[in-house]
């Protein structure tokens, strides 16, 4: 594909590099255009991004493929944060300037321990099915800052959480319904008025019909309605009524409640480019590959620089309008943010939530909880006291570590925005679901009603985290290297055919990140799975041209991934390999009978009906 044209006006020209890759992309609406360049190294790995406003990402990599430094190049200069592996692949050391963080594994292979350079320390533990267990936050004495105990369930949910620090403690339980749906969070913390009990009952179909919290004498109930899309029309209870209206495409327009209405526009690519409150107007931009490269709140722009390479793109930079500039060091998770000259040391849980924050002296800082659906219950300094989520530096990656919106109360997703307080996107799924798979039907749904084990990065997967060893793309890689000779062949070109439209390398280092996501979600019969790979076989039979490592596929309109692949046309007869579990979705993989790899996955994503 060399050229999309959208409703609006805006053209995007596409070229590419001889062996196919993408080397540029020329955006024009009106007068205005826009270009996006990249080049790739002599592997065909990614080496730069250039962006149009002279901002600049540039990629290193080591003989196995391993990303060892990415440099970002803004105009106050570059930041450069690098990496190294042991010989297992395994990332063991992350580095930005003199701060490093420092990775420990025990002989399964599994992380056992955070070092940062503030001095302190996070390890991990794990049950006997090597699900999270615990973590447990240490400061530069080995004082306790923070820690938990999980409690899980023999299909892997999570039924209990239970966190202390220095003067407080907070004991979570959880109940599920037949459907794994969560219908249950009783919170115990030491709290006069005495335990609060939430519960939330659904229809037959999954929709939110009652939301009930009561602490002593308090009881804050929600009832809502719905159409016959499962559309949230209305909601009664304690509180305003809230009223709810939606275009043909079931993207919310309007939200009405007693301090006004909320607005919301989007593009021909079903973004969300506006939104405005009875107090606050926003607006968001983006990049020809549809990650969010902008946000204006009330006429002040704060400029996003993102890297596409991870498993999910991650926001690695801000540029604020007045030419400030907030910066993020990651490794196998968002470890640091570095804004004004200071640092400030990431905590996260085994969701992926920020909950703490320390000092470069190695003190908390700021600590943060949050209700089952992502709200947050409270955000206090290191004396107890409530700070606001709002503010000059205030911390943007949240529930689930990611990206909140506090003028909106909406979480970004990549592909759509998650209403924490009701639990459900703001976008239908463009994916319809499967049959077989009752909860995949609901459009509106976030994490199959679970958002204590699942959470859904790319706003249209599920991914359960305590169902899954949590390891790394680059653990990954290395069993990856044990069938190297699926993927060292790949023949990859377009193919008109089923609405797949392009197909671009992947880098080695992101191999599986990318390319496993066409078998991220198999689980079922083994007939389903044998029907995936013929078809997957066909594709692959069609393919030629370059050998890449990995391919990423397209959809027609190039707006976005609908699926990604590898493979090879002489290993089609090892289908059963492949899908019985010798390779497994990055970070999500458990050990099955007789120790082979197994994938861990709750519905097949193949978004736009490509297959």
């Amino acid at each position: 594909m060399t050229r999309r044209t959208y409703a609006d006006g805006r053209v995007v020209d596409t070229t590419y590099t001889a062996d196919g890759q993408v080397a540029e992309e020329r955006e024009t609406l009106g007068a205005t255009v826009r270009s996006t360049t990249r080049t790739y190294d002599a592997a065909g790995r990614l080496a730069s991004i250039a962006y149009p406003d002279a901002i600049r990402l540039d990629f290193q990599y080591d003989a196995a493929g391993n990303r060892t430094a990415v440099t970002t190049t803004t105009a106050s200069g570059d930041a450069t944060v690098t990496y190294a592996y042991d010989e297992l692949n395994r990332m063991a050391a992350v580095a930005r300037g003199a701060e490093v963080h420092q990775y420990a594994y025990d002989a399964a292979g599994q992380l056992t321990r955070l070092t940062r350079p503030n001095s302190t320390s996070t390890d991990y533990g794990y049950d006997v099915r090597v699900r999270a267990a615990s973590l447990a936050d240490r400061g530069p004495g080995g004082a306790a800052l923070w820690q938990v105990q999980y409690g899980t369930d023999a299909s892997g949910r999570r039924t209990s959480a239970q966190e202390s620090g220095p003067g407080w403690f907070r004991t979570l339980s959880y109940q599920y319904d037949p459907l794994g749906r969560l219908v249950q969070e009783t919170l115990t913390d030491g709290a006069p008025s005495g335990q609060r009990v939430s519960t939330w009952s659904y229809d037959a179909v999954g929709n939110r019909l009652v939301e009930d919290v009561r602490r002593g004498t308090s009881v804050a109930r929600v009832d809502s309605t719905y159409d016959d899309n499962d559309r949230l029309l209305g909601e009664t209870g304690t509180g305003p009524a809230v009223t709810y209206s939606y275009d043909a495409a079931g993207q919310l327009l309007a939200r009405t409640d007693g301090a006004g209405t909320s607005t919301f526009s989007y593009d021909a690519a079903h973004r969300l480019v506006a939104a405005t409150t009875p107090t606050t107007s926003v607006a968001y931009s983006y990049d020809p590959d549809g990650l969010r490269q902008s946000q204006t709140v009330d006429g002040v722009t704060t400029r996003f620089v993102t890297d596409p390479t991870f498993e999910h793109a991650q926001v690695i930079a801000e540029v604020a309008a007045d030419g400030s500039e907030t910066h993020y060091t990651y490794g196998l998770t968002r470890l640091a943010r570095h804004r004004g000259g200071a640092s400030a040391y990431l905590h996260s849980d085994a969701l992926g939530s920020l909950r703490a924050a320390t000092s470069s002296a190695g003190t908390l800082a700021e600590r943060w909880n949050y209700h089952a659906f992502g709200t947050v219950d409270s955000h206090v300094d290191d004396a107890g006291q409530a700070v606001p989520l709002t503010g000059a530096d205030a911390h943007s990656f949240l529930f689930a570590g990611e990206q909140y919106s506090p003028s909106l109360n909406l979480y970004y997703l990549r592909a759509r925005h998650y209403a924490p307080a009701i639990g459900r996107f703001t976008q239908a799924d463009t994916y319809r679901g499967r049959d077989r798979e009752p909860l995949t039907l609901h459009r509106y749904g976030y994490a199959h009603g679970d958002p204590i084990t699942g959470r859904d990065p790319s706003g249209m997967t599920t991914l359960n985290e305590t169902s899954a060893v949590e390891l790394t793309i680059s653990n990954v890689v290395s069993v990856a290297r044990t069938t190297k000779n699926l993927i060292a062949a790949v023949k990859a070109a377009r193919i008109a055919s089923r609405g797949i439209s392009q197909i671009v390398s992947g880098t080695n280092r992101d191999m599986l990140g990318q390319a496993m996501r066409y078998v991220q979600a198999l689980e079922g019969t083994a007939a389903e799975r044998a029907d995936l790979f013929s078809q997957l076989a066909q594709q692959i039979s069609s393919l030629s041209g370059g050998s890449w490592s990995a391919v990423r596929i397209f959809g027609a309109d190039g707006s976005h991934i609908f699926a990604d692949t590898f493979g090879e046309s002489l290993v089609v007869s090892r289908a059963g390999e492949l899908f019985r579990g010798s390779l497994a979705t990055p970070g999500h993989f458990t050990i099955g009978p007789g120790g082979v790899l197994q994938p861990v996955c709750s519905a097949l994503r193949v978004v736009g009906g490509v297959l």
